[in-house]
């Protein structure tokens, strides 16, 4: 992801039962989905 995207997430953009990342909006205004890591949904809950 580029970090303008990163700086941008919403809880709501995160689903960690499809393990999915929503980019609203990234480059070129489109939408897309990004893969998450098995190890960031634990990660952000401590955070």
């Amino acid at each position: 992801m580029r970090s303008g995207e990163v700086c941008r997430l919403k809880v709501g953009d995160i689903d960690s039962d499809q393990m999915i990342i929503r980019v609203v909006q990234g480059k070129g205004k489109k939408d897309r989905q990004v893969k998450l890591p098995k190890d960031l949904p634990g990660l952000l809950r401590a955070w």
